[in-house]
């Protein structure tokens, strides 16, 4: 009994530190990927459209982290429809986390 607690405890402890490890490298990476999102505008347009079935426009597109959390705002965000453009935001702020 006392062997299967220390096998459980000693791979709880790994998996924990692993875990703990994995998350940094997936936070760091993040922050440092954040800021180029602009580069990506089109192609988040281009799924946006996909995904809503109607076409999307972004003017800019902003990365930063606020905190442990990623953040991003759109500038000039149009939804538009058969007619022209159904609903215009002059600014979304969006905070994951």
């Amino acid at each position: 009994m006392i062997r299967i607690y220390r096998f459980s405890a000693a791979t709880l402890k790994r998996l924990l530190i692993i875990s703990i490890i994995l998350g940094g490298i997936a936070v760091g990476t993040g922050r440092m990927l954040t800021p180029t999102i602009a580069d990506y505008r089109s192609e988040i347009e281009q799924w946006t459209s996909q995904t809503l079935g109607q076409r999307v426009t972004i003017g800019t597109i902003e990365g930063s982290w606020q905190g442990a959390a990623p953040k991003l705002i759109l500038r000039d965000l149009a939804l538009h429809g058969e007619t022209g453009p159904l609903l215009r935001l002059s600014e979304v702020h969006i905070a994951i986390g």
